[in-house]
């Protein structure tokens, strides 16, 4: 939130607010504390303290603005998780069109052909981080995964509104009104298969009132059935899991998370050192960017932005490029890794599926 306060400051008095601060050649500093509301008030305040200075005979007075910075969030605690499959297929997209709730889409991604049919619209960022937050509270050999909402924007990093309310449960309904038909690999069977499946099984909210249609007397409880085959997939520990604060807060755009998911679902070579993909239509209909076809040079440029704030807030990722190849046109994803990155992985998911048994 800013404010520009049309008040006549003097730089000097400023600095006053700020015990030992130097006012910079722009006439500006920074105030520390919370200022009175209103801000008209708190500038009406200072001018009067500073008398005369900042008007009389001053041709070119001092605007004063005042920006109300958001202290710093606190951490965000628990797990995110993500089934394998899922963070390779293009199941979500980066800007889905919300107008469209009822349709069928067709996608190449990076395991094979994938049909989606969605009954309450696309899935897009906020699908994706709901379907990472609600698999890192799965426990092995449960089925169901139960929270509030409050809970889940508290995890979110929200503050609670009713609206912000409205909003998770359409993600859930969208979520459930997925289905999804492709070629995915299968724990079980230890090879590639064709499959039909949902994200959730069921989605059960239960709010309570004191009327039928009055208004609901405390948040929601929400409990989420997780499809069979995706229990299977987790219970054999086809997953990535991270720290939650990590992905939801320090990855700061959807783009840097739904790149984050794939790469954390690709072991890569030398002992997960090193990774690299083509950049084609085929890994941006798995990223959910439909500019690897439309606009290849943005897509590209998206590309290495994303693999900077990764690599900025993840110290396993040494480095994510985006090099030419040998041929005309051709461009490869290359990403290097902290030789402790696939240990570090592994020791997780034992350590986890271990404690779970």
């Amino acid at each position: 939130m800013a404010d520009l306060v049309g008040d006549l400051i003097a730089p000097s008095v400023l600095a006053e607010h700020e015990p030992g601060g130097d006012v910079e050649p722009s006439g500006s500093c920074e105030v520390r504390g919370t200022p009175v509301r209103p801000w008209r008030a708190f500038a009406d305040r200072m001018r009067a303290q500073a008398g005369d200075e900042a008007s009389d005979g001053d041709a070119n007075p001092n605007q004063f603005e005042i920006e109300v910075v958001a202290p710093p969030r606190g951490r965000l605690r628990g797990l995110g998780r993500f089934e394998n499959n899922l963070s390779r297929k293009g199941i979500f997209e980066l800007r889905p069109p919300r107008a469209e709730l009822l349709g069928q889409v067709e996608r190449q991604d990076l395991v094979g052909n994938t049909t989606l049919n969605f009954t309450m619209g696309a899935l897009g960022v906020m699908e994706m981080d709901m379907v990472a937050w609600i698999m890192g509270q799965w426990q092995r050999d449960y089925p169901t995964v139960s929270f509030s909402l409050r809970e889940c924007a508290r995890s979110f990093g929200r503050s609670w509104k009713g609206k912000l309310g409205g909003d998770i449960k359409d993600s859930l309904r969208r979520i459930k009104g997925v289905m999804i038909t492709g070629r995915v690999w299968d724990a079980e069977s230890r090879r590639h298969v064709t499959k039909h499946f949902g994200i959730f099984e069921e989605v059960t909210i239960i709010e309570e009132r004191q009327a039928e249609h009055g208004p609901a007397t405390s948040p929601a409880t929400i409990t989420v059935s997780l499809s069979p085959w995706l229990l299977a997939q987790l219970n054999a520990g086809q997953y990535s899991d991270f720290d939650w604060d990590g992905y939801k807060r320090r990855l700061q755009s959807g783009y840097e998370r739904r790149l984050f998911l794939l790469l954390e679902s690709q072991e890569g070579d030398d002992e997960g050192t090193r990774y690299r993909v083509r950049i084609d239509p085929k890994l941006g209909d798995s990223l959910g960017d439909p500019d690897a076809e439309r606009n290849s040079s943005r897509f590209r440029e998206r590309l290495r932005r994303a693999g900077t704030g990764i690599c900025t807030t993840h110290p396993e990722y040494l480095g994510i490029t985006v090099k030419a190849g040998e041929r005309r046109g051709e461009y490869w994803l290359q990403v290097e890794r902290s030789d402790r990155w696939l240990p570090n992985k592994l020791a997780r998911r034992r350590s986890r599926l271990a404690g779970a048994a």
